[in-house]
Order: C-alpha cells, then structure tokens, then sequence
C-alpha cells in the first residue's frame, strides 16, 4: 500500500514500511488559483520554498457532523469571517457526501504571495484493499470505501492553503458586492479536488528544470509522473477519459504514455469524461478542460469552461471562476463522477442527480435547441471555442445531424445513426470555423429541425 502526500497540490512520498515523509514538492497537476485579468485562473504549485507554511499562534479544530458524512477541519491562522465562510463550504460537502470515515482538512490562512487565492489537494493512495487496483485515490475516497481510516486519527486526507493577504475576498453568505471573490465558493472549488476531481494528464515543455515534466521531450504527454518520478499508476479520474471516438486516455497501443500521440490529445479539445452516471445525465460523454495549449494546472482536472459557461450548475468545477460567481451545490455532473469513481452520494448530491436530469421527451417532440432548458445543458449561443447542441426525439428512430454554412455547405456531420428516446448532445469545436451564422440540421423518420449557430472570434 502506497500513500501520497497532497497533490497541492503538493506531493510526496510515504513508504508505508517505514512510515518515511518526504519534504511536499510541486506538482504538474496543480490548481492552485491566481488572479490574472481580473479572473481567478490555476497555475502552477505554490513553490514550497517562496511559501514555507507559516504556522498560527493557536489551531482551532471544528468538528462538522454532516447529514452523510463528518469533515474535521484544523483552522490555522483564520479570522472569524474567514473561517466561518471556509466552514459553509465544508457543511456544503459533508451533505452531499457520503462516507464512514471522518474527512480531515489541514486549512490555513497566511500570506501567500499577491495575486495567489488559495490551493488545496489530497493526499493520494494506492493498493489499499479497495477499489481498482493499481490506482490512485484520495485517501478520503479510499478510507470510505474500506470503511476505516487508513492513514490513522492524525493524518490528514486535504491540505489547503488561502490567501490572508488577498484582499478581494467575500466572505458573506450572500453574492459578492462587483469585482469581489465569494470565498466560499473558492474553498468549495477547491475542496472538490482535494476530494477526487484531479487527473495526472501532463505535457512536457521540455524545460526540466522546473521539476514538472515527463521524461524531457517538449510536446510529449504522460500521466503517472509525480515529482518527476514515474509510479507507472493513474489516477481513478484517469480512468474514465476518452477522446472524441471513444478511445482510452490510457490506452498503450492508441496513446504511448510519453509519447507526442498524447500530448496532442491532451491539447486536441477533443477530451472527455465516459462515466455511466455522467452519461446517463448528460446524454453522452461529458468534455473536460482540453485546450490547444496545455496550462499545467488548469488543463485536464477540470470541465470544459466554454461548455460550462459561468452561472450554469456544472460550472464550479471549470478552471475559471469570476468575480460575482457563486456557488451553493457541486453541480449534477460533478455530484455524478464522484459517484462512478466510488464515492456514495450523500443526500444533497443524490437529489441533484435524480432531478438534474432532462425532463422526458414527449412522443411528439422533435427539437434542436442550441440554449440551457427542458432537455438539458447547451450552448452558448453565440459561441467562440465550442458549444454544444441538444438533439431532443421523443421517439427512438435514425436520425442524421449536419452543420450546414448560410450557402447550405455542409461543414461538418455532427451525428448519423440511431437516437433513443430523450436528448443527446452534440459538440461543436469552433476551432475549425470562421467567424459567421451557421444552421445546424437534424433530419429524422418522425420530422426534421433547424437551430441558428453564431460563431464570433
């Protein structure tokens, strides 16, 4: 059994023999949010030695009994304003959560540098009793799914460190007065990851200096690499990423590990989750963070931010959070992959994942709609990287899906075959178009429809 450091994310090994820890280090699989043009974007790992943890006068230790589950949380250095806002996100995961095991979190507030916000990460796992084997999963994960504390009563599963100098933070309850950051949903964002919303994709930029590479050759892909060593193990967000046809993120023969095949599927905007929960909700496979530029900690461990536009429910897990943005709940999809990566939903997430779906189709509809409503997410319209489009049927029948240019040019066929009953949604990479209108066409046995696309740059 081998256990991690955080992923903060910062990692280091213990070797469960003879319970060594190695100094925290930087990882390529970071999200740790700094404020650039007026967003909070990830970048990469708090560099440990720019920012030694600085550790409070007194540790303040709250206790949260949840409605499925009970996080411990080690408050050092907060304000009571801060602490009280890091708690509503805490409340918020121990009811949509469920495990037997308490969830410990090592929070501190301290000065972290001008434009950082926070970071946090889980400690990592691997051949534990449970779940798949050869396989990374945060140690909160793994501790509910053998039903005991693997790492004992004082080691923590989270770490997460915020910004005490930061000044734009809003600790309120409600929305943020404009241009301020909710706080709440900053932890809330970041205690997702700390509890399994990270993958191990990478790209090497060929720069080995910094510690966060592959094996050296720039444009190459990997997953598996942890402080520049190779475990040769994914992690379980791994496990269910596949490209556009459905191929596996970690298929040998497809896609080398190391290799330039998937660093360019890493950077293909062509990524997706394939979960049985995540489908069933989302009518199809649901696209992650993928763009044409690899940004190491904001790339692959998140959802699509064009897809998932600010304000809808999936859209606390996109790498972007704005000014204004405010979150209360995971969001159906993400609530759906902790599920198929093992966690047992507590009752908030089991009520969003029973009611987010689409409302059923009735038999009579046969629709194209390019905005969020009855048949599930879409959009946006207009669009600039992406946006998807929902094909809703209320019969099962053969259907072809086409985009079609204002001259009636096909640009693309988007689907050809046999739908089932309800909605699917179809992806449209904007990388490939110009600038313009575009008609999206859907012809079936039943009836035919059309829905208007703008592309801007």
């Amino acid at each position: 059994m081998t256990r991690l450091l955080p992923l903060v994310f910062a990692l280091g090994l213990l070797a469960p023999a003879a319970a060594q820890t190695v100094a925290p280090a930087g990882h390529g699989e970071t999200c740790t949010l700094y404020l650039e043009d007026g967003v909070a974007r990830p970048g990469p790992a708090l560099d440990p030695a720019a920012h030694p943890r600085q550790r409070g006068a007194a540790v303040e230790r709250v206790v949260t009994e949840g409605r499925s589950a009970t996080f411990i949380v080690d408050y050092d250095g907060f304000t009571a304003q801060a602490r009280a806002s890091f708690q509503r996100a805490v409340d918020i995961w121990a009811d949509h959560l469920s495990s037997p095991v308490d969830i410990r979190v090592d929070a501190s507030f301290e000065p972290l540098g001008e434009r950082v916000l926070g970071s946090a990460g889980p400690f990592v796992i691997f051949n534990f009793g449970a779940g798949q084997r050869q396989t990374f999963y945060p140690v909160a994960l793994a501790d509910a799914l053998v039903g005991e504390d693997l790492g004992g009563a004082d080691d923590f599963d989270i770490q997460a460190r915020f910004n005490s100098d930061f000044d734009d933070f809003h600790f309120g309850a409600g929305p943020p007065p404009p241009g301020d950051f909710d706080f709440t949903t900053v932890v809330l964002h970041e205690l997702g990851h700390g509890l399994g919303f990270i993958g191990s994709g990478d790209v090497d930029n060929g720069n080995a200096s910094d510690g966060e590479e592959c094996t050296g050759t720039a444009g190459n892909g990997c997953w598996g690499y942890i402080n520049g060593m190779f475990f040769g193990v994914p992690f379980i967000f791994d496990r269910f990423i596949v490209d556009a046809d459905a191929r596996d993120f970690l298929s040998a023969s497809v896609y080398p590990n190391d290799s330039q095949a998937l660093g360019d599927l890493l950077q293909s905007q062509e990524l997706f989750v394939e979960s049985e929960t995540v489908m069933a909700l989302y009518n199809g496979n649901a696209p992650i963070w993928a763009p044409a530029e690899f940004k190491r900690g904001s790339s692959f461990s998140h959802w699509d931010e064009i897809i998932f536009t600010a304000g809808t429910p999936t859209a606390l897990m996109t790498p972007e959070l704005g000014p204004g943005e405010t979150y209360r709940d995971p969001g159906s999809l993400t609530c759906a992959f902790f599920q198929d990566m093992g966690w047992e939903l507590g009752e908030g997430c089991t009520l969003l994942v029973s009611t987010s779906a689409a409302d059923p189709v009735p038999d009579d509809v046969f629709a194209l709609v390019a905005t969020s409503g009855a048949y599930g997410d879409a959009g946006p319209n207009p669009f600039t990287g992406a946006t998807t489009v929902r094909l809703a049927v209320g019969v099962p029948q053969r259907v072809e899906v086409d985009l079609v240019d204002v001259l009636g040019r096909r640009v693309a066929l988007l689907h050809a075959g046999d739908v089932a009953a309800g909605s699917l949604a179809l992806r449209i990479d904007g990388a490939r178009l110009a600038p313009g209108v575009y008609v999206v066409r859907a012809r079936g046995a039943s009836a035919s429809a059309v829905v208007s696309l703008t592309h801007v740059e």
